[in-house]
């Protein structure tokens, strides 16, 4: 088998298929892309394919060029979008060219920002910092961090968020910011010790009565208690 070093000259998203120039004769040829894990009529874990003037590996089984393999890029200069320091093995972390990226920390806290800007946060309560490298004046490589301005200079309109279940509960977040639940014929319950309500305005819109229920169980001068006290408000 044959391996070689090849540039991304273009590509087939519908065939997953890449035009690539060999780096020793000049060449261009046709590759596949390895995938890795299922790849048949149902399934596949189909990652975006590289840009053009990516560097990268090629594999020719048995050496036939008809029946070339690109495995995966390789970077040749200083410039890159490693994020990780040393240390930080085994962060899982994935900059897409929209500017959509995702970062699962070793230690389990997951954080992924969209190109609007808007981020979904798991164990952290801001966005961490990322890196990229870099050459400075000095024709070295820098570590620096990188901003959602640099990854997405005009950044698009808010996105609006949905939560679609299959029973026909919608809960969505309109781009505007406004928030609703739609629960259709189900319920929706708010339990815990404090619930805080901090706004200008409350409305609350009942068909026949909103019921207020005070379970704390108040003594009977007389023994026993007084049960549990409700409020019907009609509306």
């Amino acid at each position: 088998m044959d391996i070689i070093s090849a540039r991304v000259m273009s590509q087939n998203a519908q065939t997953r298929q890449l035009t690539v120039m060999t780096a020793l004769s000049s060449e261009l040829l046709t590759v596949r892309v390895l995938h890795y894990g299922p790849f048949d009529g149902l399934r596949i874990n189909q990652n975006p394919l590289p840009g053009r003037g990516t560097m990268g590996v090629v594999l020719f089984p048995y050496g036939d060029i008809r029946n070339g393999v690109w495995l995966g890029a390789i970077s040749q200069n200083f410039v890159d979008a490693v994020t990780s320091d040393d240390g930080s093995y085994f962060d899982d972390y994935e900059a897409h060219w929209s500017g959509f990226w995702k970062l699962l920390q070793q230690t389990g806290e997951l954080s992924t920002v969209f190109p609007d800007g808007t981020s979904i946060l798991v164990g952290n309560t801001a966005v961490p910092a990322t890196y990229h490298h870099t050459v400075n004046t000095k024709n070295q490589q820098e570590r620096v961090a990188i901003t959602q301005s640099e990854r997405v200079p005009n950044p698009p309109a808010a996105f609006p968020m949905a939560i679609n279940h299959v029973s026909g509960t919608i809960v969505q977040i309109a781009a505007n910011g406004d928030v609703s639940i739609n629960a259709g014929s189900a319920s929706v319950t708010i339990s815990g010790g404090t619930i805080n309500l901090d706004t200008a305005n409350l409305m609350i819109n009942g068909t026949n009565f909103i019921t207020l229920f005070n379970q704390h169980v108040h003594p009977d001068p007389e023994g026993g208690n007084t049960g549990v006290p409700t409020t019907d408000i009609p509306t």
